[in-house]
């Protein structure tokens, strides 16, 4: 078996930088002899670190491409073999407007789903919640995914900065449990969309009708898929008009019966007689971080966005603020205008905005309200798959996954096996119970989202010279590791406050996701060891000829300033005589 590995960054960027040097010295690579000591110390460390790295594999992978760039250069190796093999490589086609809409599909879709937290903790804590857990939950995976896929604008996203950050062994635990999670929670959505359709036809499907719609609807989604992330990105726009309008003119027509005592209210008193239950603060919570998570998802897109390093930090605040603004405006005016029309919150339950919008704006609404909810799950499924298939096709890259996993379809340049191995994979899961699916989802995602976070810290340390079109503004030492400090911790509480069955569900895809490792390892004759040095070996060079090439620089200003000098000294004195 032929183990394939992409070219690295840290290659090209050293022998960038080796040119650079000589460039600086007005010569070729490496041609003729520098003009000072200083610079000629320059070239000869770029030199000797350029000679330390592997055969050259090809143009850099984080430079910017043209939309139309068809090829890629892969390295394959087998013990001494070695050979290079060109293959295509998607359009950089999207803009910052689709990429916003996959985000938001990513990681919201509307407040649906999130009515539970009022009938579990009362307006109030449900308000506190939704102001105060997104800026340390949601606003670190978003500057985090606009900081590594701006640097690192690769297919797979977290599957590629984890791998860079800690090896193969950690890159592919993770690639694993991501492709996990994202099967469960693609899972999750067909059997949304049959219970809407259900509600909206009055009608109740056996177990095989219900399996059947669901793989229609999944087949759909392949297919828009396989036509490339553009497409998905138009169809994400349209569906976010779909959803987004009925709530604006929710809030539009309830705003004047917004109440601050409404707002303030405890949470739902007990029947007479019965004592007040303590509010399930794991529930609220797995709610409230369920749906402020994914902003990483983006990232496995950054090979297909057209402007990575000036599309990926925008779309990550719009889809913030979008969040935030589809969250607490629709819950105000909703506990508002229940607090007004029955006094309680007690009937908050998935599904409630219908209601809510019955009462605001009449059936009409309320019917909009529901099929936007339709509409949403299908988003949901078209941009998770989108997001999900291109981590695959990662693994499959990086050399951890079968190599079919990787192939692009040769007019779209798309993933399209990993798109119909997803799919027929979700079709497997869509009958399984969806509570289990939700919360081992859910703990799958925050054990992956930990290490990310790590890996943002891990990559700040070893390659501190990595160009960084967008960086989060905390110094690379105690800055960084106190911003991923909170996240972090919340994920730990989630994972250790998961019940039974999904924290049992999730030690044994933990563990079995390492001992398939190890197969595919031996398999293709991988070790670990020697993977691990040539890596550090490939990185020290990096940062060696980095070095280099700034000491170049600054040798070529000064012998620059030292010739002006001269210059102009020999003018004064011919001047005075």
């Amino acid at each position: 078996m032929r183990f394939s590995r992409l070219a690295t960054d840290e290659e090209h960027a050293a022998r960038g930088a080796a040119a650079r040097v000589s460039a600086l010295n007005g010569a070729p690579d490496g041609a003729t002899p520098p003009r000072s000591a200083a610079t000629t110390a320059a070239a000869a460390v770029a030199a000797a670190a350029a000679a330390a790295l592997p055969p050259a594999a090809g143009a850099c992978a984080c430079a910017a491409r043209a939309p139309t760039a068809a090829t890629r250069v892969e390295r394959r190796t087998s013990g001494e073999d070695a050979s290079e093999t060109v293959r295509s490589e998607p359009p950089r086609k999207l803009n910052m407007l689709q990429l916003v809409m996959i985000t938001f599909f990513s990681v919201s879709g509307g407040p649906f789903g999130l009515e539970s937290i009022v009938g579990t903790a009362g307006p109030r804590v449900s308000l506190i919640g939704l102001l105060v857990v997104p800026w340390v939950w949601a606003l670190p995976q978003a500057l985090m995914t606009a900081e590594l896929a701006t640097a690192i604008p690769e297919m797979g996203g977290y599957v590629v900065w984890v791998h860079r950050a800690f090896g193969e062994a950690l890159g592919f635990q993770v690639g694993v449990w991501k492709a996990v999670e994202s099967l469960l929670d693609l899972a999750l959505y067909p059997v949304l969309l049959v219970s809407y359709a259900e509600a909206f036809l009055h009608v109740q499907m056996d177990a095989l009708t219900r399996w059947t719609v669901s793989a229609g609807i999944i087949a759909t989604v392949c297919v828009l898929n396989v036509l490339g992330a553009e497409m998905v990105g138009d169809y994400a726009t349209v569906f976010g008009v779909v959803v987004l309008l009925p709530f604006a003119i929710l809030v539009l027509l309830g705003a004047p019966s917004i109440s601050a005592s409404a707002l303030l209210a405890d949470p739902p008193a007990p029947p007479p007689g019965e004592e007040a239950e303590p509010i399930e603060w794991g529930v609220f919570f797995a709610i409230l971080l369920w749906n402020t998570s994914g902003f990483d998802s983006a990232g496995t897109c950054a090979a297909e966005v057209a402007e990575p390093a000036r599309s990926y930090l925008p779309a990550m605040v719009v889809t913030l603020a979008l969040t935030l603004g589809m969250y607490l405006l629709p819950v105000a005016v909703g506990v508002s205008v229940t607090a007004a029309a029955d006094g309680g919150f007690g009937a908050w339950r998935t599904g409630h905005f219908v209601e809510v919008g019955r009462l605001v704006g009449g059936p009409w609404l309320g019917g909009w309200i529901a099929a936007a909810g339709a509409v949403s799950a299908f988003a949901l499924l078209t941009s998770l798959l989108c997001t999900s298939s291109r981590a695959l096709a990662a693994l499959a890259e990086l050399g951890m996954a079968p190599a079919a996993l990787g192939r692009l379809h040769p007019t779209y340049g798309t993933p399209h096996v990993a798109v119909l191995a997803n799919g027929a994979l979700t079709s497997c899961l869509v009958l399984l119970d969806f509570e289990v699916i939700a919360e081992m989802a859910m703990c799958l995602y925050c054990l992956a989202m930990s290490v990310e976070l790590l890996a943002l810290v891990r990559l700040r340390a070893a390659e501190p010279l990595l160009a960084r079109p967008y960086r989060i503004p905390v110094s690379d030492t105690l800055g960084i590791r106190l911003f991923v400090a909170p996240p972090v911790a919340l994920c730990l509480a989630l994972v250790a406050n998961s019940g039974p069955v999904p924290a049992a569900l999730g030690v044994g895809v933990v563990g079995a996701t390492g001992v398939v490792h190890a197969c595919w390892s031996r398999r293709c004759g991988l070790a670990s060891a020697g993977s691990s040095l040539r890596r550090w070996r490939d990185r020290g060079a990096y940062v060696a000829v980095q070095l280099a090439g700034a000491v170049g620089a600054r040798a070529a200003e000064l012998d620059a300033e030292a010739e002006s000098l001269v210059a102009s000294g020999g003018r004064e004195d011919a001047a005075a005589r």
